[in-house]
């Protein structure tokens, strides 16, 4: 029995130590991939680093010494600057003066003429002469002489050729060695050398030969075009060694000591590799693997939802991956703990993705297990719970998400306690009862306010408002339910007034109807009577056809608004000039205007406003609002009409004084037979308004009505 304990222990352990193996070797192989191009002898010299380097040294010391400022000592100074570099300098003092006299225009002469022009000659003395004194600032300075620009230069070329020639000289890290295939000049700082190419073997690290072979590289292609405008030929060379600092050999070094750890890091893989696969074959072939090493945990395993396994693998592949990338330093020593902490991390995620992936293969294997860890699922509970009442499937669904958070809280306890179980579960229980618990007491309260609340309703209590301030589907569900029984309320009411206004409506239309009727009625009877006399017969005649013409309008624009209501109407929409329409509708009730006591303010864009509409059906909107004003204005009053363009609308507003007291709801003015004239003694049908508001709907446009007190104001919108 000890022997079988034995057996089973060393069996593990060498497993185990397998499985290190593995993640060396894994780490292992990833940083040399990494690190790969340090294997090279000239990896350095390859690098985009030292190019930038050579770059460098061409570009901005070494040609400039060789071309710009050759023989530059030997030069006398007159020919050190030519005439033309002399021209253009002051060339470029003259524009800096231009500038700066301009400058001083643009300060000074505003605030000298504003002083001038309220009589403040002290202050504007005192601008001038400011203004005078800074010209004569900017002229000293910039104002130079030929001869002066020469010397400027002069000082200037010096400096930078001093500069250079100090910059090459003190860079010991690059000798060069080139020749003028013009003039047959060598330049060197190499000391006693004639036989270039045997110093280069000798003695160089690395050297680039330009042109030749700087062209195929593109990163220093510059020296091979520079070179050949120049007709050089030549060498760069970076000697074995130099007296003092180099960063350039520091910088060589530093990636041959990378390149000598990636070589141990490649004898470190293959030693990883050989034990690795030599203890799995010593397993194998001593049966030593027969034992099932994952039972155990397999078990523990499946306990968890077969999801969170498959996200927990995922997860875990992942987390192996960023290990393994991001691991840059673990193999630089000293060798230590952290260094064991990271391989054995490493190992253990390993050691679970291992377990995972034989769980998947076992299920994928035997279709019934998988089945029946389907059935165990979290989506398969959910579909389950989902499939029932309606109303506790998001309250089940937050508690699942609760306790689970509650768990991995337990757990992540456990783990800062060093594997304290006990105040990890302790900790684990408080948080449930500090969040699980209050959350189910606050839903059991908010179904009994919606229980009581309902109840309230259903007996007739429309004001009863349910009061909640939480969200999610049960803050919605009483919104929902406070919403519905407003929406109840409102359309009861709606009916009520629908009520109102129908009989309202069979009032208004049998008086207005038979107020007409009754007086035509009433004149024939007069005129069967033969005593009359041609006067009054004359008389009683015009006003039949007054009462008749106005019954004739009654039932057209009854016909009309039916008609308009019922959209059972043609629109022959084009482009119309609405401001034009707005001053013919203006000149078609000017008598009435002009015999009115009323003061009409029209303001108007002079130009064309356009818009797509009904020419005839539009000169009626305005018609009905300009009728409107002259009937129902309190006389002695202004009327005012401001058509105008805003973006892609065009607003057109009437305002006016009402004669009568306008002590009824904006709405019920566009109801059929409604008027501002309670009495309705003034003539007009009272659709106007509601054919108005037709046509404008018909045509895509709004026209509101706004009332402040006794000032009544109708608003239309087309769209431009």
């Amino acid at each position: 029995m000890d022997i079988r304990w034995k057996n089973k222990y060393f069996n593990i352990i060498v497993l185990i130590i397998a499985i290190y193996m593995a993640a060396l070797s894994i780490l292992t192989a990833s940083d040399i991939i990494s690190h790969r191009k340090y294997l090279s002898n000239s990896a350095y010299f390859n690098s985009e680093q030292f190019k930038r380097e050579l770059n460098e040294y061409y570009y901005s010391m070494l040609r400039p010494l060789l071309v710009t400022y050759k023989d530059y000592d030997k030069r006398e100074d007159i020919t050190k600057v030519t005439i033309n570099e002399v021209n253009a300098a002051s060339a470029q003092y003259q524009q800096l003066i231009t500038s700066r006299l301009a400058e001083l225009d643009t300060q000074y002469n505003q605030l000298i003429y504003q002083a001038q022009a309220s009589n403040d000659k002290l202050k504007a003395d005192s601008l001038t002469e400011e203004k005078n004194k800074k010209i004569d600032e900017a002229k000293k300075y910039y104002g130079k002489t030929p001869e002066e620009v020469r010397q400027l230069l002069l000082g200037y070329f010096t400096k930078d050729y001093e500069n250079i020639k100090k910059a090459v000289d003190n860079r010991k890290s690059i000798k060069y060695y080139i020749k003028n295939e013009k003039t047959g000049e060598i330049y060197t700082n190499l000391n006693n050398v004639t036989n270039i190419n045997s110093y280069i073997k000798k003695n160089a690290l690395y050297s680039l030969k330009f042109p030749d072979d700087s062209k195929g590289d593109g990163s220093l292609a510059g020296i091979t075009s520079l070179s050949i405008s120049d007709s050089f030929n030549g060498y760069l060379i970076i000697p074995k060694s130099v007296e003092g600092y180099s960063q350039t050999h520091e910088n060589y070094n530093y990636y041959n000591s990378i390149k000598t750890r990636v070589i141990k890091e490649v004898i470190l893989l293959v030693v990883s590799i050989i034990a690795c696969v030599t203890i799995l074959l010593y397993l194998k072939k001593t049966n030593r693997l027969s034992y099932n090493f994952v039972s155990k945990p397999l078990f523990i395993l499946r306990k968890i939802p077969i999801e969170l396994r498959l996200g927990s693998f995922i997860l875990s592949v992942l987390l192996a991956a960023y290990f393994i990338n991001n691991t840059t330093n673990f193999f630089y020593f000293p060798i230590g703990l952290r260094h064991f902490v990271i391989l054995t991390q490493l190992t253990a995620i390993f050691i679970y993705i291992l377990i995972c992936a034989w769980d998947f293969y076992l299920l994928i294997k035997k279709k019934e297990e998988l089945k029946q860890q389907w059935y165990k699922s979290i989506i398969y509970s959910f579909k389950i719970i989902f499939s029932g009442t309606t109303a506790y499937k998001l309250i089940l669904l937050k508690v699942l998400i609760f306790i689970i958070i509650n768990f991995i809280f337990g757990g992540i306890m456990m783990l800062m306690l060093e594997h304290d179980i006990p105040t990890g579960f302790i900790l684990s229980i408080i948080s449930y009862v500090l969040t699980v618990l209050p959350y189910i007491i606050r839903k059991i309260t908010l179904f009994s306010d919606i229980l009581r609340g309902t109840d309230e309703i259903v007996s007739g209590n429309l004001d009863y408002v349910i009061d909640t301030k939480q969200k999610g589907y049960l803050g919605k569900l009483t919104n929902n339910i406070n919403n519905m029984k407003q929406g109840f309320k409102k359309s009861l009411e709606g009916q009520i007034r629908s009520e109102r206004l129908k009989s309202e409506l069979i009032t208004n239309v049998s008086h207005d109807l038979k107020t007409p009727l009754t007086s035509i009625i009433n004149y024939v009877d007069l005129l069967k009577r033969e005593e009359l006399s041609k006067e009054e017969m004359q008389d009683y005649v015009e006003i039949l056809a007054r009462k008749t013409e106005r019954l004739k309008v009654l039932i057209e624009d009854l016909f009309e608004a039916s008609k308009l209501s019922s959209g059972e109407v043609e629109l022959n929409l084009e482009k119309i000039d609405v401001g034009a329409l707005l001053n013919q509708s203006l000149a078609e009730f000017e008598e009435k205007i002009i015999g009115s006591t009323l003061t009409f303010k029209v303001d108007a864009p002079k130009q064309k406003i356009y818009a797509n509409l009904d020419g005839k059906k539009t000169w009626r909107v305005f018609e009905n609002l300009i009728n409107n004003t002259l009937k129902y204005s309190q006389p002695n009053t202004r009327v005012y009409i401001d058509l105008s363009q805003n973006e892609n609308k065009i607003i057109l507003t009437v305002k006016n004084i009402s004669a009568y007291e306008l002590d009824f709801d904006v709405d019920e003015i566009f109801e059929r037979f409604k008027r501002g004239d309670k009495s309705r003694n003034t003539e007009g049908s009272g659709l106007g308004l509601a054919i108005a508001k037709s046509i404008v709907e018909l045509q895509g446009g709004k026209l509101n009505i706004i009332i402040d007190g006794d000032l009544f104001k109708a608003i239309v919108e087309f769209n431009a």
